[in-house]
């Protein structure tokens, strides 16, 4: 017999007999082998932006039932937060075509609801008061809940004269995104010539307000780097060295942490997702209100 004569095989999944020449399938036959693996393509699709991250970040594949595992936690944090009281942007264009018919009562209704259903963005992720979404990964989203660190550090790649560029590091107990980035615009006092101090305050503020569950001081990321290491322990479900090294390449804004190629736009499947769950991006509302023309600016100003 040849080298490449055929060898007989059992289809480890149906118990099948088939025989091949070369079998590049392992033990499986080819009708076992193509239902896996479309049924592997069908459950990566919705889920790309954290097989990215995880190939990128966490060096790693996901199983087909890990990957179920994040569907789940996923779906679970969209239904936690998903917005019963506040406006849709069918509403809000309604409102915004007849704001000439509009009372004070319901202007300011209009107002509140659309309080609660704003999101901003910035290099990095969107976020509310409860969550951050990635802009880097589709789909991507991080409950605030389990965020449990976050430093930071000046950002020499994007700089500007009036303002300190703060690359933020966003530890998480959330297994698929244990750190995110997210970049915070802190704005310069009159005398303050590098670091702003009125600016971290304010990012500091902004953390201690939307992170319930901190366990580390909101700071300097060296500050955080130093108690890590001298308590040689971890407050949070990540591994100490994972840790470390993901300080070291933010204090050098390198690899996920580059802040010349993160986009402040959400991916257009993370917008929808946002969407389906009852939150607007503020720019898009503000230009929905047509914010930008005199008279509605003075309309809407009243109740802002």
């Amino acid at each position: 017999m040849g080298l490449f004569s055929k060898k007989e095989y059992v289809c480890e999944v149906c118990g099948c007999t088939f025989t091949k020449r070369i079998n590049l399938n392992g033990n499986k036959c080819d009708a076992c082998y193509d239902k896996e693996y479309n049924e592997k393509k069908a459950l990566e699709e919705p889920i790309k932006g954290y097989i990215q991250y995880a190939s990128k970040v966490l060096r790693k594949e996901y199983t087909p039932d890990e990957m179920r595992q994040i569907v789940d936690h996923r779906d679970a944090i969209l239904e936690k937060y998903a917005n019963k009281s506040g406006i849709s942007k069918s509403e809000l264009q309604v409102a915004s075509d007849n704001y000439k018919n509009l009372g004070d009562q319901e202007a300011a209704g209009i107002i509140d609801k659309l309080s609660k259903s704003l999101y901003s963005t910035t290099l990095g992720a969107a976020y509310t008061d409860k969550f951050f979404a990635s802009t880097e990964y589709e789909g991507v989203i991080v409950d605030a809940a389990d965020i449990f660190a976050v430093g930071y550090t000046t950002d020499a790649k994007l700089q500007a004269e009036n303002s300190e560029t703060l690359l933020c590091v966003l530890f998480t107990n959330d297994p698929y995104i244990p750190v995110l980035p997210v970049v915070y615009i802190a704005e310069k006092g009159f005398f303050a010539i590098s670091k702003s101090k009125k600016g971290r305050q304010d990012a500091n503020s902004l953390f201690y307000t939307i992170c319930d569950n901190l366990k580390y001081t909101v700071g300097d990321i060296k500050n955080l780097k130093k108690q890590i290491k001298q308590e040689n322990v971890v407050n949070g479900n990540i591994d100490m060295q994972f840790m470390l090294d993901q300080i070291s390449q933010a204090s050098v804004s390198s690899g996920l942490f580059n802040t010349t190629k993160m986009s402040s736009y959400l991916p257009s499947i993370s917008a929808t997702m946002l969407d389906r769950i009852g939150y607007i991006n503020e720019d898009e509302a503000f230009a929905i209100l047509k914010m930008d023309k005199m008279f509605n600016k003075k309309f809407w100003s009243k109740y802002i």
